[in-house]
């Protein structure tokens, strides 16, 4: 796996060029078995809620959103990567320094 700050800023500069996609973006750090997973939590913007007529996950732009956005991650980070879309401002803000790595990985 890439390191971890490296792969931070890649997923930045992915989801940045995207602009259905709000800048709040935790990655989540999983295992399954031997296997290390990365899932990428982002938000669609409000603007772009409001084109497809607000936010409803089942609705084919999600889905069609969310596929571009992992295909484009996976692309540029060279791993399969899961990509969480969510709705406007439902990811926590931080006050202060953001935290965007969520380790749940054990031992």
């Amino acid at each position: 796996m890439l390191p971890i700050i490296r792969t931070r800023d890649l997923v930045e500069n992915v989801l940045l060029r995207l602009p259905e996609l709000a800048p709040h973006y935790p990655i989540q750090l999983d295992r399954d078995g031997p296997m290390d997973m990365i899932t990428v939590l982002t938000e669609a913007t409000e603007e772009w809620c409001s084109g497809i007529g607000g936010w409803n996950e089942d609705h084919s732009s999600v889905a069609q959103l969310c596929g571009q956005a992992r295909a484009t991650l996976e692309q540029t980070l060279g791993i399969s990567t899961g990509v969480r879309l969510q709705a406007p401002r439902s990811i926590p803000r931080s006050e202060g320094k953001a935290v965007r790595i969520l380790d749940r990985r054990k031992g």
